[in-house]
């Protein structure tokens, strides 16, 4: 997680859990993009590394928006989320292709590269 984001983080008494975030890479007309299936969110660029720091941005931006609104436990939980109190765990890769459309269509309609990276995901006071 880029320091942005950590610092964001750091600030006031919200504790973090490090998850391992699988995340997929792939062209689509000429354009890099970068995703998480669990998330459901992406970045796109020129080149890989344009892609991975776009995404690094709207990362930082959902956790900014559902932190303020407090509905990151939800939003999660709607994503297919285990959430609690003590720990957060994405939805299996198996569970987000049977369950979302443009996870299905990303796996079945690109050649991409997955890897998987940790990223640090808050528990916030809207976590049951």
């Amino acid at each position: 997680m880029n320091n942005r984001i950590s610092r964001f983080f750091s600030k006031g008494d919200i504790h973090k859990i490090e998850v391992r975030l699988d995340m997929i890479d792939f062209v689509e007309n000429d354009t890099f993009i970068t995703y998480a299936p669990a998330l459901d969110l992406s970045g796109y660029g020129a080149t890989r590394d344009e892609a991975h720091r776009s995404f690094e941005v709207v990362l930082e931006e959902y956790m900014k928006y559902t932190i303020n609104k407090k509905t990151l436990a939800a939003d999660l939980s709607k994503r297919g989320w285990n959430v609690s109190k003590k720990h957060l765990n994405p939805p299996s890769l198996t569970w987000l292709i049977e369950n979302n459309a443009q996870v299905k269509e990303v796996y079945d309609s690109h050649d991409f590269s997955k890897h998987t990276r940790p990223v640090k995901v808050p528990l916030t006071a809207d976590c049951a």
